[in-house]
């Protein structure tokens, strides 16, 4: 939906969903029957829906942030995102985040992509372009 938004961001996103749900069970949280039963297993749709399969028409800036640690989604996907959207138009920022896992990160980590976000939000959404008009003499 380019006419939507702007920009996007993927943190420690699955990107090719037929691939994920059939990783082995790292993670017992999210295990193998907890993606089928939420995803399904209409491969079709699934590869439809896998922005690293199908990433080439986005048009827009992309900042993807990955946990190199992470055991729920593996930092390959993060890593095939980059490379699937390095083909369009727009070369996507990459952000990994050393030592971290899915979640709870240290404080430095934190910061670290909470400053990359800033940038990149600021960067990608808002319009600093201001039209001040015509110059007029005032007496």
């Amino acid at each position: 939906f380019p006419d939507r938004f702007r920009c996007a961001v993927s943190i420690n996103a699955p990107t090719d969903l037929p691939r994920w749900l059939q990783d082995p069970d790292t993670a017992y949280s999210f295990n193998a029957g907890v993606r089928e039963a939420f995803f399904g297993r209409n491969w079709a749709a699934l590869k439809a829906a896998s922005p690293s399969l199908n990433g080439q028409p986005v048009q827009g800036p992309v900042l993807i942030v990955q946990a190199a640690n992470d055991q729920l989604v593996p930092e390959q996907q993060g890593r095939e995102l980059r490379r699937a959207l390095a083909a369009g138009p727009v070369q996507p920022e990459y952000l990994e985040v050393p030592g971290e896992g899915h979640a709870r990160w240290l404080p430095g980590s934190y910061v670290k992509v909470f400053d990359r976000l800033e940038e990149f939000f600021t960067t990608n959404i808002y319009n600093y372009h201001v039209d001040v008009g015509e110059t007029k003499v005032v007496k």
